[in-house]
């Protein structure tokens, strides 16, 4: 990915492009930008056959899975990816949405999982309202 002085997240339409471009490793593992290493000590990581996608999603948590359980069941999502991009939040620290998803109508959708309202931080609200801008 190209690095970009100005504006650090200027190519997110080509990551997201590439995203649902990029095919399957030779395990059938459809990995994002940031790799789920399965077997991690402490994580609860695993891989979800996904019938949308054709291949293996790597997951990171129990709620993912659910998640990703519940994306398989909505009729208006066609696809979606994990860790499929990175948003450059400032010099040193970036962030990996949970899912990016795309939709029947066109849409393309960063959602983030977390078990409630509360583990959703502040910073991490402004980043969202930023990133729709």
């Amino acid at each position: 990915m190209k690095k970009y002085k100005d504006d650090p997240n200027s190519n997110l339409h080509e990551q997201i492009e590439l995203a649902f471009k990029r095919g399957s490793d030779i395990a059938g593992v459809l990995h994002g930008i940031r790799k789920i290493h399965q077997g991690s000590v402490g994580k609860r990581t695993s891989l979800f056959p996904s019938k949308k996608n054709a291949g293996m999603i790597p997951i990171e948590s129990n709620l993912e899975l659910a998640y990703a359980i519940e994306l398989e069941r909505d009729l208006s999502v066609v696809s979606y990816r994990t860790q499929a991009l990175k948003i450059q939040l400032s010099q040193y620290e970036s962030n990996y949405p949970d899912f990016l998803v795309k939709y029947s109508d066109g849409r393309v959708e960063v959602h983030e999982v977390k078990p409630d309202k509360h583990n959703l931080t502040e910073k991490n609200l402004r980043n969202t309202i930023e990133l729709k801008k």
